[in-house]
């Protein structure tokens, strides 16, 4: 039986770090990013209030809690154009 080799992966490079992360143009704007965390605590409310479906709570406050670090704790908004 003939097994095909495979050259070892190189090591990574010392100096190699993550791409740093962009901003998307088509949430620059603050009004953008705002309607959507409004959009998401509205329907987390909506779903809290009236609906009481456990699974989509928890979908709800999850992209709400993602939302609120990507466009306002992560950094990346906001900045002036280099």
């Amino acid at each position: 039986m003939l097994r095909a080799t495979l050259p070892a992966p190189a090591p990574p490079d010392a100096l190699e770090t993550m791409p740093t992360p962009q901003a998307h143009p088509w949430l620059e704007p603050l009004w953008v990013r705002l309607l959507i965390v409004v959009f998401l605590i509205a329907a987390l409310a909506a779903e809290y209030l009236w609906l009481g479906d456990r699974l989509w709570l928890f979908l709800w406050g999850a992209a709400l809690v993602y939302a609120v670090w990507d466009f306002f704790l992560r950094g990346v908004y906001g900045k002036p154009k280099e």
